[in-house]
């Protein structure tokens, strides 16, 4: 069982990303139902499940891997990104000479990427 080095996963539309055994081996044997994988925090603690969102972005984590009974501590590394460009929305305003224009001014609001401003 071969493991990459560091896995780039990118948070999807919703900004979640979810860790699957396709993921993060280079060689899969069996069936992905066969793996289960732990996801450790930097500190050593136990991820609750193998969720990722925009509190993650730009986090290191360690993920272990078991295959059937055997737990392989295999101490690869997952950065969770985002790299979804933002979604283009076009509203009609109407705005006079002169008129302050910006978008906040305007009341709207914009994303980049997963993160609201």
């Amino acid at each position: 069982m071969a493991c990459n080095d560091l896995v780039h996963i990118s948070l999807d539309t919703n900004c979640i990303a979810t860790v699957t055994p396709e993921m993060v081996l280079e060689d899969l044997i069996g069936s992905p139902s066969d793996y289960l994988i732990k996801v450790y925090y930097s500190g050593g603690q136990e991820q609750a499940d193998l969720l990722f969102d925009t509190r993650d972005i730009n986090k290191n984590t360690t993920i272990n891997l078991a295959y059937s009974i055997l737990e392989i501590p295999v101490g690869e590394k997952i950065l969770i990104e985002d790299k979804f460009p933002p979604p283009s929305t076009c509203a009609n305003h109407t705005v006079r000479c002169g008129d302050t224009i910006t978008p906040r001014y305007l009341g709207l609001q914009f994303r980049i990427g997963c993160r609201l401003q």
